[in-house]
Parts: structure tokens; C-alpha cells; sequence
């Protein structure tokens, strides 16, 4: 590289320096920083009763399910007597039909 070229890249960097370092930039750095602070504190706060509501929804839905299962669980307990019976009804009647059909056909 030329000795100019260097010496303007040092130039550029003491200005970047001293641009960085001054009185506006860093009024604007804490500005900035006051905003996200602020913003990470209203999120934090939305978060807070939002987790809040969850611990107080979630609880009832959760014994809600529990009892519905247990309705469920009991009606197919149910359902599955029935079904037993409805079983033997139609295997009593089928039974019937052949032995009324093995009459007659004697006769």
C-alpha cells in the first residue's frame, strides 16, 4: 500500500474514534439502550401475567378433561355391556329362526 493510502485509513480510523467516543453518539447509545430496557420490561410484564393466567386456566381445563374422561371411560364400559347383550339377543333370535326352520322343514 501507498504511505498515503495508509495515512488516510489511519485519519479515518481516529475520526471513527473520536465520532464514536463523542457526547452525541453516546447520548444516543443510552437513549437506545433506555428504549430496549423499557421494551424487554413491558414484554417481561406481559409474559409475567400471561404465565399468571396460565397457572389459573390450565388447572381447570385439566380436571375438566380428567372428569370427561372419566365419563368416557364409563359410557364405553357401558357401551360394551350392550354390546354384549346385543350380541346374545341376535345370537338368541338366530338361534331360534334355524330351530323353528328345522321344525317346520320336519313336519
Amino acid at each position: 500500500m501507498k504511505k498515503a493510502e495508509i495515512e488516510d485509513r489511519e485519519k479515518m480510523a481516529a475520526l471513527l474514534k473520536e465520532a464514536e467516543d463523542s457526547p452525541i453518539v453516546n447520548t444516543l447509545r443510552a437513549e437506545k439502550a433506555a428504549e430496549t430496557l423499557a421494551t424487554r420490561r413491558e414484554i417481561r410484564g406481559r409474559i409475567d401475567t400471561l404465565r399468571n393466567e396460565e397457572s389459573a386456566v390450565l388447572p381447570k381445563l385439566d380436571a375438566d378433561l380428567q372428569e370427561k374422561e372419566a365419563v368416557h371411560a364409563a359410557a364405553k364400559t357401558v357401551l360394551a355391556g350392550a354390546a354384549a347383550k346385543v350380541q346374545a339377543a341376535t345370537f338368541a333370535l338366530r338361534q331360534a329362526r334355524l330351530n323353528f326352520g328345522t321344525t317346520i322343514g320336519n313336519c
